[in-house]
């Protein structure tokens, strides 16, 4: 492990998560203080793509991030292949306030200039995608079958995300799906499926759904009476599923895949 501690201050592009003036605040207060720090144009990009920084952040002593929901944080690099240390301290900029994260975050911070790191945009993607927590994940594998757009692989008999790039942008229906709320999509607005803790006494986070039973009969016509309501699924996904996509999750399941 390197010995300097590293700050990261994650901006959150193409999503409105975290408030301006909070994450303005947090720049300007880690500006002021002449610390050292990295500034991150969109972290779930760069654990999309397994950015090699990442690797590096990861392994940095004292590791503090300003982003979201620590559950999201710690989902993202380990979908990146680079878990955080029990060591690494997150900051939750939806949730915290400005003036606590700046606080903690100039506790004995390191002296040096920004860093502004900025991923090279080679195309107009949206860093939109599941993140999976193995910590309540039981791979019962129902979002492998219920995803159309081959997001999910079985690796080694374990759910993976693997083509981040397929999902539909503002869709979460997977992780509706999940009977453990398992399954993060960092930018979506609401709990617990944007990475807030999970309250299992909760009925409203018990989001498990009998996938043959919302498949059941015209499975197109369910999909698109039950999916806007239910699943959250945008209305541009639904125009674009075929009867073909269809089939094919028919297949898998009856494949038990």
């Amino acid at each position: 492990m390197t010995s300097q501690p590293v700050i990261l201050l994650c901006k959150c592009s193409h999503y409105k998560t975290i408030p301006d003036a909070v994450r303005s605040q947090i720049l300007t207060a880690l500006e002021d203080a002449g610390v050292r720090f990295e500034l991150i144009d969109d972290l779930c990009r760069l654990a999309a793509r397994k950015d090699p920084n990442l690797k590096r952040w990861a392994a940095a002593e004292g590791l503090r991030i300003a982003a979201c929901f620590p559950r999201a944080v710690k989902s993202l690099f380990n979908a990146a292949g680079v878990p955080l240390t029990d060591k690494t301290k997150i900051f939750n900029m939806r949730a915290e306030s400005a003036e606590d994260i700046s606080s903690r975050l100039l506790q004995d911070a390191p002296q040096g200039p920004c860093k502004n790191y900025a991923a090279e945009e080679t195309d107009k993607w949206i860093p939109w995608f599941p993140a999976i927590d193995y910590d309540r994940c039981i791979n019962c594998k129902q979002c492998l079958n219920f995803c159309l757009f081959g997001v999910y692989e079985l690796i080694e008999n374990k759910v993976t995300v693997t083509r981040c790039a397929n999902c539909k942008t503002n869709c979460p229906a997977c992780a509706k799906m999940c009977p453990k709320s398992a399954i993060i999509f960092p930018k979506y607005p609401d709990a617990p499926i944007n990475g807030a803790e999970v309250d299992d006494s909760n009925s409203a986070n018990q989001t498990q759904k009998d996938i043959s039973g919302l498949l059941s009969g015209n499975i197109h016509e369910a999909i698109r009476r039950r999916g806007v309501k239910q699943l959250d699924i945008p209305a541009d996904v639904l125009a674009s599923l075929t009867p073909q996509d269809i089939a094919r999750i028919k297949q898998k399941e009856a494949a038990g895949e």
